[in-house]
């Protein structure tokens, strides 16, 4: 459905936009030096360095003599750069990296197994529930092992 959709958008569009394959090549570079800003495996890190990304050009295009309108596109590609030497894995992955160490250095469950404790427990009492009944039946079996040796 999204395909057709798509479609007929572009032929909607073809007559008053001249197309070419480097249509978007823009808006896809200031995408993925959002992405590469704010971690690629973290969405809500994209959409803050998506936020940053803007910030920064259009402060460096007003503050900077001889960045204008022209060198916008650069400054992205100078980003993308700078971030995947100086951080490869993004601003957001500091703080999973900072909760790993935390787990590593208290050598307890931090972060990552948080739920498990409820469904430990919660495994602990179906356990209960199940020897529970297990050992009432063990008991009436007793009982009834008691009267049928008493009563003979």
């Amino acid at each position: 459905m999204a395909a057709a959709i798509g479609a007929i958008a572009g032929m909607l569009i073809a007559p008053v936009v001249f197309l070419e394959p480097n249509m978007m090549l823009g808006v896809l570079i200031y995408g993925f030096a959002a992405a590469v800003l704010g971690g690629l495996t973290s969405p809500l890190g994209a959409v803050v360095g998506g936020f940053l990304v803007g910030v920064f050009e259009n402060l460096v295009g007003t503050y900077i003599p001889g960045v204008g309108n022209e060198l916008k596109l650069p400054i992205a590609l100078a980003l993308i750069v700078t971030v995947l030497v100086v951080k490869p894995a993004g601003c957001s992955a500091a703080h999973r990296e900072a909760s790993l160490i935390m787990s590593a250095i208290s050598g307890s469950r931090h972060r990552s197994t948080r739920g498990r404790g409820r469904s430990q427990e919660g495994h602990d009492a179906r356990q209960r529930h199940v020897i529970g009944h297990a050992g009432a039946a063990d008991h009436r079996a007793a009982v009834r092992q008691e009267t049928s040796s008493s009563s003979s």
